[in-house]
């Protein structure tokens, strides 16, 4: 499996996982699933990256369906430009994406998370500390740039379940617990001057597409199968 659907993941359908594997859980539960098409998914890219070059000054392509945009200097409401850029998106090429705003990558990702998840407008801001603090706090550690399976088990033995509990206070200072320095989240209430703002390459926005492209019914689960 290399795409899933939001309503496949909730059936424990893993990213990677061999079809002959799941094949029973697939026909109990109605799963319709589609060779791939990377042709198509190329094409889609291409297109989708070609409007977001539009709409911010700098632009990375993380992945074939994620990019990071830099927004520095933008004199526009982020939130309002993370809904505009969404539009867009949609208007130009029918892809549904979901946008996350924050200060650093790591962070935008996992605003990008919450947008699909946890916003009905698909867009998620979280720049400043109380936002950011309520976004790790909500967000499973699997969530978290860089941590895998095995290392999200290990540590939930430890009794680390969210970004948050990896070893953040509330005023961002590591909690008494061993800190995991792999993670590039912060949460530092210290305010953000403007020339590091510009060293961080801040107002990150995380554009990634949304899962729920394949579910057109809620009874519906979708996966793709790498043929």
């Amino acid at each position: 499996m290399v795409s899933r659907s939001n309503e496949a993941k909730a059936l424990g359908i893993g990213m990677g996982e061999p079809f002959f594997k799941i094949r029973d859980l697939v026909q109990a539960h109605g799963v319709l699933a589609f060779s791939s098409n990377y042709a198509l998914y190329g094409d889609v890219s291409a297109r989708v990256v070609r409007v977001l070059r539009e709409l911010a000054p700098r632009l990375e392509v993380y992945s074939i369906d994620e990019s990071f945009l830099d927004l520095a200097g933008l004199g526009r409401p982020l939130a309002g430009y993370g809904r505009h850029i969404r539009a867009e998106v949609q208007r130009l090429t029918g892809m549904p994406v979901g946008v996350g705003i924050s200060t650093t990558k790591t962070l935008a990702k996992l605003a990008n998370w919450a947008a699909k998840r946890r916003s009905q407008s698909g867009v998620v801001v979280a720049t400043r500390p109380e936002q950011q603090a309520a976004l790790l706090k909500d967000a499973p550690l699997g969530e978290v740039w860089g941590v895998g399976r095995k290392l999200q088990a290990h540590l939930g033995a430890l009794g680390v379940k969210t970004a948050w509990d990896r070893g953040l206070g509330s005023n961002g200072t590591k909690n008494q617990r061993k800190p995991y320095q792999r993670f590039s989240v912060s949460s530092s209430q210290a305010p953000i001057s403007t020339k590091q703002l510009r060293m961080s390459a801040s107002w990150l926005i995380s554009v990634s597409r949304s899962c729920t492209l394949l579910s057109s019914s809620s009874s519906l689960r979708y996966g793709m199968v790498n043929s």
